[in-house]
């Protein structure tokens, strides 16, 4: 692009003047153009919100579903911006993968998948390329799961420091080791004698050494990994979320009627240190999973100290925020249009603030739309307020929220607008301002539809997407 010219000044000293030709001029205008109008398009690099790492679990952002024991849905990846991708690479499970996680070393992708009969299936796979190294099917369809369009028992499983994946299903809590290309059972643990009639919902370890479950029936319950004993203690209640553990050995957990606060004592048996109730309204909603809130438990807070729920309030659903250590109410919000308002997807704990999105009408056969709507909602633990920060109104969710600290982008997956074009879509916000920042169609047909499922970030920066087909990475530019 340079061209050089010599001359000389008055006392005869040569100098070079360096020019550039115009066409030239104008073509690195254009990319910088391009570029100012890429970084425009995101809110740049967050305040890194440091999420304790549990002693028990993989790093976080690779661990689990909600990619952290908080359950806060952030990660320190990046994720697409661009309006088309340098590549696409998809699974060819042919299942739907309702979790995902990494690999210390990250080559590998441990999926644990439900297929069209509602067998589940572990599934190990090379993370370059997305093949099928192993599958081992975890539990056939139960008699009672007949008809169920969203299996409730074994959709959720954590990444531990030694590189297993612990997975609760049915009566057994078990962990599962990947040597070389094949999958093994490393150790198991039986719950018959603390479940009877009941089934697992889901397991986490604690900051306390322990690995906590809950089961469908209400059960909260311990295994010591040291000895395998087991404890545990019967809320009367019932519940299918996934539950979230603090730095100071609390376990928080999200029921039809309360969400409960536990600890454990010297024998490690779960004892009960606050449970608040919410308004569970008159019956479930249309596109709800069950009769009560919709979420898991969500630790978030500038000074780690606050939980956040959402309840399923008649007319319209709202946010509650707790103190973590007195179970307090610090503020509530109602979100959503009355009577078209129905959370049932965990939202992003970021700092003091809260990404949550409207699961109204959520058909699980991605027949009929949802009814739209994703928020912010800012808290300030001092004046006891929840505030919306921004509120979008088109947007019509099917599942998954994850935000990269690094872009401020939140990711979501939105389902189609019309009768006439049933296209699936990856989104990208903008977590300062709400706006709409990247929009990947990931297919038109209802074997696109995503719902369920939960999106997750991956180490170079790919937004791993499901379907009823299975899944894709989402490779950056």
């Amino acid at each position: 692009f340079l061209c050089t010219k010599g001359t000389h000044d008055a006392r005869g000293h040569k100098k070079t003047t360096t020019t550039m030709p115009a066409a030239a001029v104008l073509l690195v205008l254009a990319v910088v153009l391009v570029l100012v109008a890429t970084l425009a398009s995101c809110s740049g690099p967050l305040t890194p919100y440091a999420v304790p790492q549990c002693p028990l679990m993989g790093p976080n952002g690779l661990n689990s579903m909600h990619t952290d024991p908080g359950l806060t849905d952030t990660s320190n990846f990046t994720g697409p911006l661009a309006t088309t991708a340098s590549t696409i690479v998809r699974s060819t499970t042919m299942d739907e993968c309702y979790c995902i996680a990494f690999t210390a070393d990250r080559t590998r992708v441990i999926a644990l998948c439900v297929d069209f009969l509602i067998r589940h299936i572990l599934h190990l796979m090379d993370r370059d390329s997305l093949k099928v190294l192993d599958s081992v099917m975890l539990a056939k369809q139960d008699e009672e799961a007949v008809g169920v369009t969203f299996p409730k028992s074994g959709i959720y499983f954590y990444m531990d420091n030694e590189d297993h994946a612990v997975v609760g299903i049915w009566k057994n809590l078990t962990l599962y080791s990947f040597e070389g290309d094949k999958i093994s059972v490393y150790t198991s643990y039986s719950m018959e004698s603390e479940l009877g009639d009941d089934n697992l919902s889901s397991a986490l370890p604690g900051f306390d050494g322990l690995i906590w479950w809950v089961s469908l029936g209400g059960v909260v319950g311990t295994v010591d990994p040291k000895n395998g004993a087991l404890a545990s203690f019967v809320t009367g209640e019932t519940l299918d979320k996934e539950f979230a553990a603090d730095e100071y050995g609390r376990i928080f957990v999200i029921t039809d009627y309360a969400l409960w606060c536990f600890s454990s004592n010297a024998s490690g048996t779960p004892v009960a240190l606050w449970r608040q109730t919410y308004d569970r309204g008159s019956g479930k909603k249309p596109g709800m999973q069950s009769w009560g809130s919709g979420t898991s438990a969500k630790l978030f807070g500038s000074k780690h100290d606050l939980v956040a729920i959402a309840d399923n309030a008649d007319g319209q659903s709202n946010i509650l925020v707790f103190k973590r250590d007195t179970g307090n109410l610090v503020c509530s919000l109602p979100l959503f249009l009355v009577n078209q308002s129905g959370i049932d997807c965990s939202p992003i704990g970021y700092f003091n603030s809260l990404v949550v999105v409207n699961m109204y009408n959520h058909d699980p056969l991605g027949i009929k739309p949802t009814a739209p709507g994703v928020v912010r909602v800012d808290v300030d633990p001092e004046k006891g307020r929840c505030t919306l920060a921004w509120e979008d109104h088109k947007a019509r969710l099917q599942s998954g929220l994850k935000m990269s600290q690094v872009t401020g982008t939140v990711y979501c997956n939105v389902g189609w607008e019309t009768e006439d074009d049933k296209t699936f879509y990856a989104l990208g916000l903008d977590f300062e301002t709400g706006e709409w920042v990247y929009n990947y169609p990931l297919g038109t047909g209802l074997l696109h539809n995503t719902y369920g499922v939960s999106n997750q970030l991956g180490p170079d920066g790919e937004l791993y997407v499901g379907d009823m087909l299975g899944f894709m990475a989402i490779y950056p530019d």
